[in-house]
């Protein structure tokens, strides 16, 4: 949508909600859900997130929606702000995404593995799956100060258990070195077995199976099927 049919649309938006409060809730709810609406156009979203903010100017999940809107339009300075806003008034899906922007390079600084290690575990500490699973590798790679593999494998673990892929390999790769964790072959290549089972064909993949093959070369037929039913026990666990 052109810029100028989103200030038009904005502008037929804007006096039907510009009081929300004193308004009907159904349209209230209905502008603030076309702001969250990943299907529909950059500009429209942004255009709703502004009319719903009038109505909602505490809402932080409106100001993360916001922000994820500037970010598909390509204004990365105003997301990084707007997730920022969010991710200081708590919201998880904000400080992941600010750890994401850190790691990267806020506005096109150096990346800054510290910060993005910050932002990463604050939303990691409120169950956010991925950054879990980001959180362990950035304690493995030694992000902060130095490497801390029992945080990384208590992270890891907690993705890991939750279906994280990613984080399924991270962990077999701990079992498999003992660190953070006590070497643990069997462990390692079931925890391989399950990743390599729901990655799609790539590099990833490629890797999982080359820490698997490495691993299964040193264990005996008994160990190898022991692994294989361990895996199969926690992707039975997994499809409930």
């Amino acid at each position: 949508m052109k810029p100028t049919l989103a200030a038009a649309l904005l502008a037929v938006l804007l006096p039907g909600f510009a009081a929300a409060a004193d308004t009907t809730p159904d349209k209230a709810d209905d502008i603030f859900a076309l702001c969250r609406d990943t299907r529909a156009g950059v500009q429209t979203r942004l255009a709703a997130c502004t009319a719903a903010a009038i109505g909602r100017p505490d809402d932080v999940a409106l100001r993360y929606a916001y922000a994820r809107a500037q970010q598909r339009a390509g204004d990365k300075d105003g997301a990084a702000e707007s997730y920022e806003r969010a991710a200081e008034a708590g919201h998880a899906g904000a400080q992941a995404a600010l750890g994401s922007i850190y790691m990267r390079g806020r506005a096109g600084a150096a990346p800054d593995r510290a910060l993005a290690l910050r932002w990463y575990e604050q939303a990691a500490s409120q169950g956010h799956v991925s950054a879990q699973a980001v959180t362990g590798f950035l304690y493995f790679n030694g992000a902060g100060d130095r490497q801390d593999f029992a945080r990384a494998a208590a992270w890891m673990k907690k993705a890991a258990w939750q279906g994280a892929s990613e984080a399924q390999f991270g962990l077999g790769a701990l079992y498999a070195q003992g660190k953070g964790v006590k070497t643990d072959p069997v462990q390692a290549l079931m925890w391989f077995l399950v990743a390599a089972g729901k990655m799609p064909p790539g590099p990833e993949r490629d890797a999982v199976l080359q820490y698997r093959a490495s691993v299964a070369v040193s264990l005996s037929p008994d160990e190898i099927h022991e692994a294989g039913r361990l895996a199969a026990e926690w992707r039975a666990l997994e499809g409930r």
